[in-house]
């Protein structure tokens, strides 16, 4: 993926890196090609066996003295280095911004894959592995693999400049070299295939660090309360002990690439000087020729190291870069997108045999469950924990589809509706609401871009919220903290509430909104529920039952299944569930 991503999106880019380093490697081999015409001296015999285009390129210096000679190399030297050097920063620059683009890309791919990921996929997953992919691992592992394709193509080039110089002065030296290069290259690739494992295994002990660090940054009020500190330390230290062993292996094996490289070296400088006097007794080759592939060859070895180094700096970054788009390529809703709009309700929402599994083969959350809400009604739903009330929920939010039977607005499947439309008609305040690490202005304006101070203060108006807000020395601009840790429950609430009336909706779910609040902030929010259910369709999920009683229509769960519909004190006749909850609940 991220090869068709460069050669797809970003070949202008990468051509012009190739460009940049094949200048760079051509000035690299002329700047070399100098020590030819100075080892030489004043003789330009060089023996039967270099090339007439060798021959030729010294011709041009045969006509200077040798003290003119060495004043023109070395102002040569100064303008191709020079040169050189303003390519090689060029080149920097165009690599930076690869890097960029490709990390930008990844990183808003993978947001996408999660915004357009099922929610029963997406519940699968660890918060502490998604943010080790989108933010370690694409900016520590795949910008790293960019970097090295930048850099590897100036190596690449480097090298063929200068193998080709080799081959003109002698291929038969040049043969040597490269025999030794061959097994030196057997012996790297099983390296990297060993490095690839072992990486593999370090982002896996990496994920569980992470995991159990997460865990333990977010409970440690119940790991204290629980006295569980010892067993919550030895099991964050084993996953240390986990993480610091892969790394030492991943790492030990990569470091050994530039040790065996360097004797690999070593045996080709030793090839060469054998090669070398054998060719000088036989007087098929000058001093001058040896000295200059000596020379070039020396040079040549940091960037053919560089690129071995990259083969296993690659292995090493590849497990990283599969688990990204993994992540990526995993993107596709389970929930069907309906393209008519929803403009508005009309009538009723009508639920007929629903029926609900989390999973294929799991426990059925919601059996057969048929109701009918009418527009503008206050429903209150009732029942136990797991009952299915807040599934049920959900389905109408659109986040999962049912197993079984449907759900009808106006007569029309719910599926058919595009899901941007349905829920630009929907407000949903939670029974704990997200609030983002901003002021209480920009959470409340939130669900509503652009929206106007007045619009958000009439908002919060209607939420009984714009006294508390008020309250504090900054007003509407007071920051609320990590999920709102720095207001109250209560507040919290009706902050939530004032962001879901902004967004004017038709339709208002409440799920338990009140379960976790004092007396008087549960009265606060409940004139605010009531404040907005005037004229509009509201849906109340509610353990305290005191906060459905005005309500139109309650409806009972039990075992996923509707046990009771009735108003208030109808359902007070009767002997059934809604009685045993008041019964408890007065006692």
């Amino acid at each position: 993926m991220l090869f068709q991503f460069l050669m797809r999106s970003q070949w202008r880019l990468l051509a012009l890196v190739a460009v940049a380093s094949l200048l760079a490697a051509a000035l690299e081999g002329a700047g070399l090609s100098m020590c030819f015409p100075l080892f030489q001296g004043s003789s330009m015999d060089l023996g039967p066996n270099v090339p007439v285009f060798m021959r030729d390129y010294l011709g041009f210096f045969e006509k200077f003295a040798l003290a003119d000679r060495m004043r023109l190399i070395a102002c040569l030297l100064v303008i191709i280095v020079f040169v050189k050097l303003l390519v090689m920063q060029w080149n920097i620059v165009l690599v930076l911004r690869l890097r960029n683009e490709v990390v930008r890309h990844y990183r808003r791919e993978a947001v996408r894959a999660l915004f357009s990921t099922g929610m029963s996929r997406f519940n699968k997953k660890r918060i502490s592995d998604l943010n080790l992919i989108i933010d370690g691992f694409v900016d520590q592992h795949v910008a790293a693999i960019v970097d090295l394709v930048g850099n590897t193509l100036q190596y690449f080039f480097t090298s063929f400049v200068l193998l080709a110089v080799l081959l003109c002065l002698s291929l038969k030296m040049t043969f040597v070299a490269f025999l030794v290069v061959a097994v030196g290259g057997w012996a790297l690739s099983f390296m990297s295939a060993v490095i690839y494992r072992h990486s593999l295994r370090l982002a896996q002990t990496k994920s569980a660090f992470n995991q159990t660090l997460f865990d333990l940054l977010h409970g440690l009020k119940v790991i204290r309360v629980f006295g569980r500190e010892q067993m919550m330390a030895e099991r964050f230290d084993q996953t240390v002990v986990d993480s610091n062993e892969s790394y030492a292996q991943s790492t030990t094996w990569t470091l050994m690439v530039g040790p065996i490289f360097e004797f690999i070296g070593a045996v080709i400088i030793a090839g060469i000087l054998l090669a070398g006097a054998f060719l000088l007794g036989s007087g098929g080759m000058t001093i001058g020729v040896v000295l200059t592939f000596l020379i070039i060859l020396v040079r040549m070895i940091p960037p053919f190291k560089a690129l071995n180094h990259a083969r296993g700096a690659l292995a090493a970054r590849m497990p990283s870069l599969k688990i990204v788009e993994a992540l990526i390529e995993e993107k596709g809703d389970d929930v069907i997108q309906g393209e008519v709009p929803f403009d508005g309700l009309r009538q009723q929402i009508e639920i007929a045999g629903l029926s609900f599994r989390y999973e294929a083969g799991g426990p059925q959350v919601l059996n057969d469950v048929s109701l009918v809400i009418p527009k503008g009604a206050r429903v209150g739903i009732a029942g136990t924990s797991g009952a299915g009330k807040s599934t049920f929920v959900e389905l109408l939010l659109r986040l999962y589809d049912p197993s079984a039977g449907r759900i009808l607005v106006d007569g029309r499947n719910i599926q058919e509706y595009s899901r941007s439309s349905w829920l630009a008609k929907v407000g949903v305040v939670a029974q704990d609401p997200f609030l983002f690490n901003d002021t209480i202005r920009a959470n409340i304006a939130f669900a509503k871009p652009g929206a106007t101070d007045q619009e958000v203060e009439a908002a919060a108006h209607k939420a009984y919220a714009h006294g508390f807000i008020q309250a504090f020395p900054l007003g509407y601009d007071t920051l609320v903290g990590e999920r709102g840790a720095l207001i109250s429950g209560g507040q919290r609430q009706r902050i939530a509430i004032a962001r879901a009336i902004l967004r004017d909706p038709e339709i208002f779910l409440f799920d338990e909104a009140t379960s976790a609040l004092d007396a008087e902030s549960e009265a606060c929010v409940q004139k605010a529920i009531n404040e907005i259910s005037s004229d509009k369709t509201v849906i109340t999920i509610a353990h305290r039952l005191s906060t459905l009683t005005g309500s139109d229509m309650i409806i009972v769960f039990e075992q996923g299944r509707v046990a009771q519909c009735g108003r208030h004190h109808e359902l007070l006749t009767m002997d059934g569930a809604y009685r045993r909850f008041v019964e408890t609940q007065t006692i």
